[in-house]
C-alpha cells in the first residue's frame, strides 16, 4: 500500500505545467514547420522574417518552458515550474506585440 502523498499540491502544479509545457511545444513546432520555408528564401526579408519570428516564439520555450518541463519531472519546486511556464506565455505575447 503506498503512502499518502504528503504534498498534494504538487500533483495539480505538475499536470499544470505539462499541459502548458504541451501547447507551448505544439506551438513551437508549428511555427517551426510554417516558418522553415522562409529560411531558404533567397529574398533577404522573408529570410529575416522568418529568423526573427522563430527567435521570438523559440527564446522564451528554451529560456523558460524547458527548465519548467525537467523541474516539473523531477518534482522539484512545482510553483517554480509553474511560474516559469506562465512567464513563458507572457514573454511570447509580450515579444509577439512588440
Amino acid at each position: 500500500m503506498s503512502a499518502p502523498n504528503p504534498h498534494p499540491a504538487r500533483n495539480w502544479t505538475r499536470t499544470a505545467v505539462f499541459v502548458i509545457g504541451a501547447l507551448q511545444t505544439a506551438l513551437v513546432l508549428t511555427v517551426l514547420v510554417l516558418f522553415a520555408p522562409g529560411l531558404s528564401a533567397a529574398e533577404s526579408l522573408g529570410h529575416n522574417i522568418a529568423v526573427y519570428a522563430l527567435l521570438m516564439f523559440c527564446g522564451p520555450y528554451l529560456v523558460c518552458t524547458v527548465p519548467a518541463l525537467i523541474l516539473a519531472k523531477r518534482n522539484r519546486y512545482p510553483p517554480i515550474a509553474l511560474v516559469l511556464c506562465a512567464l513563458s506565455v507572457v514573454a511570447t505575447a509580450v515579444l509577439w506585440r512588440a
